[in-house]
């Protein structure tokens, strides 16, 4: 039997990935700061490990005396500690310099200038008291965000002189490790960039042995705190700018070194053409590869995922087996409070394009909103099926506006 470790902790909405690795054959060990008890059975070992300290993390594996057959995570935040187990083991990974820049937004961006890929006007901030020369020279508008966080957290959009002060406040008491740990790397540092406006879509990549196989395009809807409302696959786009989209995205990957990972890239499609936002060294959340890309097109890139770090064939799990469409609607009350009530009605259950609805917080439980709270809007998420993509995400829209209703507290 092959043994798998997956780094991080992970939450209940991971638990598909881990239900994978048993149905592969797999022994599953996690380790992490917390166990998770929603996926005890289908975790032969936890090790308890602070993944935040990599020397001591690797010094755990090294006394345990147990050899594993791969490494891999769900999480952006252990993307560099993952690919520095590997190469300790010798074990199928990301080059650590690769995970290193995709975990960095500002090396990311200084890869692209670099290989003369199209990027846009960037800067980093180490002093707050540095913006306003780095808003001279980049202008309006423009965002400033963590360069290491993820998941939406921390970004903030300047219009204009007068927002400068605001966003310094939000930022000096909301972007601190007490907050969220993911804040502890590259702690202090931001990256200041020119505002891009245009499309937004993620590419989903999988990389074996330098092959870079790109396995689809999601177009993204997302709200004013940057925080994505809609995913729908595969992205209703015409050949040309696919075409564009793919080409810019290998381009990037090659450049950066990534390889034997799966990669998640965010990319806007401006008037200029593709430019990229982030480049992430694992896989897409947010049920695209879970959900979406497996109801669209038949492809399980969670297998993919495994089978990379285990060194095995990934041909069939990344084959098409047909052309339909998916989406997912994320559920976000109209203010921030405290959840009244859940409504659904019962007649969405007899809609063949449903697949399912999930309560991510339950009567009692708060919403909160930006700056107050990073990724913490979403009481729910409604996935929908469909002939085509359009249609799918249309449904999702109409099921979640027609059906589902949140009363919060004032």
């Amino acid at each position: 039997m092959k043994k798998i470790l997956f780094v991080g902790s992970m939450y209940d909405q991971k638990i598909s990935v881990l239900k994978e690795a048993k149905k592969m054959g797999l022994f599953v060990a996690l380790m992490g700061n917390d166990y998770p008890s929603w996926g005890s059975k289908y975790i032969d070992l936890y090790i308890k490990s602070n993944n935040y300290d990599t020397f001591e993390a690797l010094e755990i594996l090294d006394n345990l005396n147990l050899k594993f057959d791969g490494v891999v995570t769900f999480w952006d935040r252990d993307v560099e500690l993952t690919s520095k187990i590997a190469a300790h083991f010798d074990l199928p990974g990301c080059p650590v310099k690769a995970a290193t820049i995709m975990r960095n937004k500002y090396l990311t961006r200084k890869v692209i200038t670099k290989y003369k890929i199209p990027n846009i006007p960037y800067k980093l901030i180490t002093d707050l008291s540095t913006l306003n020369s780095a808003i001279k020279e980049i202008g309006y508008p423009a965002v400033i965000k963590p360069v290491s966080a993820s998941s939406s957290k921390g970004i903030f959009k300047i219009s204009s002189e007068k927002d400068i002060d605001e966003v310094k406040e939000k930022i000096i008491k909301t972007i601190t490790p007490e907050k969220d740990k993911m804040f502890l790397y590259n702690k202090g540092k931001f990256i200041f960039e020119q505002f891009i406006t245009g499309q937004e879509y993620s590419v989903e990549s999988v990389i074996q042995n330098g092959n870079i196989n790109i396995i689809g395009i999601t177009e993204k809807i997302t709200n004013n705190q940057f925080e994505e409302v809609q995913h729908t696959h595969p992205a209703p786009i015409d050949k040309n700018n696919e075409k564009q989209i793919k080409e810019t995205v290998k381009k990037v990957l090659k450049a950066i070194g990534a390889d034997n990972c799966t990669t998640h890239t965010e990319i806007k499609l401006t008037k200029e053409g593709p430019r990229i936002v982030e480049v992430n060294g694992r896989m897409g959340g947010d049920y695209i590869n879970t959900d979406l890309v497996p109801l669209a097109r038949g492809i399980n890139i969670v297998r993919a995922t495994l089978q990379v770090s285990l060194n095995e064939s990934i041909r069939d799990a990344i084959s098409p087996k047909f052309n339909k469409g998916a989406s997912v609607r994320f559920i976000i009350p109209s203010h921030a409070g405290t959840i009244k009530s859940w409504k659904i009605d019962k007649e969405l259950f007899g809609k063949k394009e449903f697949v399912k609805i999930h309560k991510d917080k339950k009567v009692g439980e708060k919403v909160l909103f930006p700056p107050n709270a990073f990724h913490d809007t979403r009481a729910g998420y409604l996935i929908a099926k469909n002939s085509t993509a359009e249609k799918a995400k249309k449904n999702a829209q109409e099921f979640v506006d027609k059906y589902v209703r949140i009363d919060m507290y004032d």
